[in-house]
């Protein structure tokens, strides 16, 4: 697998867990992403951060990642 199908996959898997809201491209050795909109920016970074974020977040505010359009499966894949 090339780099471009490693990273365009990538998009795609948070694409259908609802992490992100775009379009994603091809154009020659590169994979494009479009993105329009992002409703739990922090998930998209490192696992242990993204997790420690997550449950102090719906701690603070709860209901809103599920408010905000995030899927409650969100952080069930790697």
């Amino acid at each position: 697998m090339t780099e471009v199908e490693r990273v365009g996959r990538g998009w795609h898997t948070l694409l259908e867990c609802g992490l992100l809201h775009d379009r994603i491209s091809y154009e020659g050795d590169f994979a494009v992403l479009d993105l329009d909109h992002a409703p739990a920016p922090w998930l998209l970074g490192d696992a242990a951060l993204a997790s420690a974020y997550n449950v102090a977040y719906e701690r603070v505010y709860p209901g809103a990642p599920t408010e905000r359009g995030i899927p409650g499966t969100a952080g069930d894949r790697p």
